[in-house]
């Protein structure tokens, strides 16, 4: 990131704001990586569940240990995804706002 410093209050305070914001809409992003990543493991399993439930010497319990595990898998992969809505929806209108100074202080950055 770029520092830019000001002795104006008001047009600090703005910096301070992108900062901050910007910091919460990085990390939501990491976070929609990982959903994103558990979301592609968890359809892998469940393609290899099809696949075992067609093996005819399928076991009961190795089958009931198999679901139980994807269902922790996709619980934790609702938990995930929805804190990642959250944190997405709550930079969405702060970023909004700042938005149009992000510009102003790219140009006074580069001048």
């Amino acid at each position: 990131m770029f520092a830019i410093s000001t002795d104006d209050p008001a047009l600090e305070k703005i910096i301070q704001e992108i900062r901050k914001h910007g910091a919460t809409y990085r990390d939501a992003i990491d976070m929609s990586i990982q959903t994103a990543q558990a979301g592609y493991n968890f359809s892998i399993d469940a393609i290899d569940l099809c696949d075992f439930l067609l093996e005819p010497d399928i076991s009961l319990g190795d089958l009931e240990e198999y679901v139980r595990s994807m269902q922790d898998v996709a619980k934790r992969a609702h938990q995930d995804s929805a804190r990642t809505f959250q944190m997405f929806k709550s930079v969405q209108h702060p970023i909004r706002e700042v938005r149009p100074f992000v510009l102003f202080l790219a140009i006074v950055g580069a001048s």
